[in-house]
C-alpha cells in the first residue's frame, strides 16, 4: 500500500494537534512601541523550578516579529483571585513573579471556562 502523504506531513500533524491551548493572555505596552504579551497555557509546565502546574510563554511582540522572551508557569490563587506567574527569561536565565489580578487576563473565547475547569471551580 502506498500512503498520499510524507512522513514530514504526518509529524506536522502530529506537532500541531498536540500544541497547548492558549486560555488567555496578559498584555503591556513598552516604551518603544512594542508589547510584552504573555500567554496562559493549558498544558502542564516544564520549567524545572517553577512554582505552578501549568506553562505560561513570554513574548516581545512588535509589528514585524514575535519574539520569545521566556517560558514559564502560573498557579491560580483562588482566595485572592489572582495569578501567580513564574517566567524564566531566556537571555539571562532569572527568575521573574508576578501576581496578575484576573481581571487584567483577556480570556479566548473558551478560554475562562477552560481556566475554571483546570482549577476546579
Amino acid at each position: 500500500m502506498k500512503f498520499g502523504f510524507s512522513l514530514a506531513m504526518l509529524l506536522v500533524a502530529l506537532s500541531l494537534a498536540a500544541r497547548a491551548e492558549v486560555l488567555g493572555t496578559i498584555e503591556t505596552g513598552q516604551d518603544d512601541g512594542s508589547r510584552s504579551v504573555i500567554e496562559i497555557l493549558d498544558e502542564p509546565q516544564s520549567i524545572g523550578k517553577c512554582d505552578g502546574a501549568y506553562a505560561a510563554a513570554a513574548y516581545v511582540m512588535d509589528h514585524n516579529y514575535s519574539l520569545l522572551a521566556g517560558k514559564g508557569c502560573w498557579k491560580f490563587l483562588g482566595s485572592a483571585e489572582i495569578l501567580k506567574l513564574e517566567i524564566v527569561l531566556a537571555a539571562t536565565e532569572e527568575h521573574l513573579l508576578s501576581g496578575v489580578p484576573l481581571s487584567q487576563i483577556k480570556f479566548r473565547e473558551d478560554g475562562r471556562r477552560a481556566f475554571q475547569e483546570l482549577n476546579g471551580e
